[in-house]
């Protein structure tokens, strides 16, 4: 059986428009059958069907891109010890910083977390050696711990 130059180039067409309609997707076995299904359509010669699901999802290449960047970045931690390492990283510790500070900061940007919850916190981050911590001397002489940036 032959095939003529003018089926061989629609073949080729139409391949070519599925691969452009899957251009965006990420890799993976959802953008395989995605292609199987388009290109299907298209050599039954259903073009308008493939046309309309594209357009009724919505979905510009743009916006597939800007999503499948964002489930590459990493994700940031939303609990005490991810935010506290937060203010490590940004200098907040650079210098001593006791743990009413450390709330008000966090209480400041919008996080509420008890002393109860944060003082773990900081006592992993100074065993990780993210902070180091020294005895300070509190209110009606009582000891407490304040906390600065590991080797500082």
């Amino acid at each position: 059986m032959t095939i003529d130059d003018k089926h061989v180039d629609d073949l080729i067409a139409k391949r070519e428009a599925a691969e452009r309609v899957v251009e965006g997707m990420p890799e993976g076995p959802r953008k395989d059958k995605s292609f199987e299904v388009v290109l299907q359509h298209l050599l039954a010669g259903d073009t308008r069907r493939v046309a309309g699901r594209r357009r009724s999802r919505g979905r510009t290449a743009q916006a597939t891109k800007a999503r499948s960047q964002a489930a590459q970045r990493p994700r940031r931690a939303s609990g005490p010890k991810g935010l506290v390492t937060e203010l490590a990283e940004e200098g907040f510790f650079d210098t001593t910083k006791l743990l009413t500070d450390v709330q008000a900061e966090l209480r400041r940007r919008g996080h509420s977390f008890k002393q109860t919850d944060l003082s773990p916190t900081l006592n992993r981050l100074t065993k990780a050696k993210i902070l180091g911590r020294e005895q300070a001397e509190g209110e009606g002489g009582r000891q407490i711990w304040a906390y600065r940036r590991f080797g500082a």
